[in-house]
């Protein structure tokens, strides 16, 4: 019997040991020990503990709860990080003050937009009027590329300043114009004045009004005769309209692999005429004894003109592909047509207004000087010709129409992206800068009004 007394009193014993083992670990982890030593001797004294340790057995879920969350923030790393916060399905407005602040800063940026592209339009537009014209100099081309930047910058593309029924802007370039502080009526068509010296080859010098001379032939492809008729240029002029596609006539000066664009409607086709004003120079020693400038009597003023049309290149932004039909010249003044065909007409026709001036000058004792047989073609002449022919389609004038013009045709215009184009360097509501695919670059102001 006692030896069964003891060994139930041992049992009692162990398992008292093990709870006591049990409260001390969750008590550990508040960090709260307590004297285990005391609590063991109560135990075994058959008491239910210190009053501390009775406490922390009857709150056991309070004690779990803290003990883990005091383990999970102390084991992050191996838990992983907490979940973000959950954000507002309604982002936050901004306030009054804040939109009062934006519209602020971009009318500071607009402000500081326009005073540098105006500072950069009178730099170059400075640089071009001390030059007469000369776009190679160093001050121009300086602020050539500052104001190509400010262009670039606004983001603004001439392929889309019009849509396909009208003349009106389309939004996306409205919206880019007002953020650029541009006008929305920075489009490409109306009446534009050259503000650059001509471009045409082999320059012979200025006359005594400060005018660049050319050649005749160097202004017109050499299309007409006398083609070494030594002018003058007063100004060149560039009319851009958009043609109305119905017009069937129009469409046949279109190459042919740029059709399709037009009967799919993807694309605009605008006119780009070249308009010259020159005159004729009276004789000077510097043509020469041969010149047939010899029988001028005093300027005589005509105007040609070249037909062309241009449309967008649909792979490159501000490009526009480029091609000519054909030309016409004309006198300008009715007044001067005697004088006109004494120069242009054919040889029957001079040497009958050749013998008019005879007759009158012995009748009066003045008149103008006899115009000299006019020589044929040369050897390159002809061969420049033919090449037009055969290549252009080209129909050269043979003479004088009734009312003094001389035409000619190009049947076969040679066009197409890529071939021939100029680029829009520049373009708003005043002022175009282009340069063609030769490198050549033009200035041009709009005609107020046009």
């Amino acid at each position: 019997r006692a030896v069964t007394v003891e060994t139930s009193r041992d049992t009692k014993l162990s398992a008292k040991r093990s709870m006591a083992a049990v409260d001390n670990k969750s008590n550990s982890l508040w960090g709260d020990e307590t004297d285990d030593d005391a609590d063991e001797k109560n135990l075994l004294d058959g008491g239910g503990g210190s009053g501390k340790a009775k406490r922390q057995r009857i709150a056991p879920t309070n004690a779990n709860a803290n003990a883990n969350a005091t383990t999970g923030s102390a084991n992050t790393g191996a838990m992983g990080p907490p979940p973000p916060p959950q954000q507002s399905r309604h982002p936050r407005l901004p306030s009054r003050t804040e939109m009062v602040r934006s519209e602020m800063a971009s009318f500071v940026k607009q402000q500081r937009y326009r005073s540098e592209l105006q500072q950069t339009k009178t730099s170059l537009l400075h640089a071009l009027q001390m030059t007469g014209g000369d776009v190679t100099t160093e001050p121009f081309l300086h602020a050539l590329k500052r104001l190509r930047g400010l262009y670039k910058r606004s983001g603004l593309d001439c392929r889309r300043a019009v849509t396909g029924g009208g003349n009106s802007p389309t939004a996306e370039a409205a919206t880019a114009n007002a953020a650029t502080a541009e006008s929305p009526s920075a489009h490409l068509e109306g009446m534009w004045l050259t503000l650059s010296r001509p471009n045409y080859h082999d320059c012979l010098g200025l006359n005594p009004q400060r005018e660049y001379m050319y050649t005749l032939g160097r202004m017109s492809f050499g299309m007409y005769r006398p083609t070494n008729l030594v002018c003058s240029v007063q100004g060149v002029f560039n009319p851009v309209h958009v043609v109305d596609v119905r017009d069937r006539d129009e469409v046949e000066s279109v190459p042919r692999g740029l059709r399709r664009e037009l009967y799919e409607g993807r694309t605009l086709l605008r006119t780009y005429n070249i308009v010259t004003a020159f005159s004729i120079e009276p004789p000077s020693p510097l043509f020469g004894d041969n010149s047939p400038n010899s029988v001028v009597v005093r300027p005589i003023r005509g105007i040609m003109t070249t037909y062309g049309y241009v449309l967008p290149d649909p792979g490159t932004p501000n490009r526009l592909s480029v091609w000519f039909t054909g030309g016409t010249v004309e006198v300008d003044d009715e007044g001067d047509s005697d004088e006109w065909r004494r120069i242009f007409g054919d040889d029957d026709a001079a040497a009958a207004a050749a013998a008019t001036d005879a007759g009158a000058s012995q009748g009066s004792g003045g008149g103008g000087p006899m115009a000299p047989p006019r020589p044929g073609p040369s050897l390159s002449e002809r061969a420049k010709l033919l090449a037009a022919k055969l290549l252009l389609g080209a129909t050269v004038p043979q003479g004088m129409e009734e009312d003094g013009s001389m035409n000619f045709q190009l049947r076969r215009p040679v066009g197409g992206h890529g071939s021939a184009y100029v680029d829009i360097l520049y373009l708003d509501d005043t002022l175009r800068i282009m340069q063609g695919h030769h490198g050549s670059v033009y200035v041009m102001a709009r005609v107020p009004g046009s």
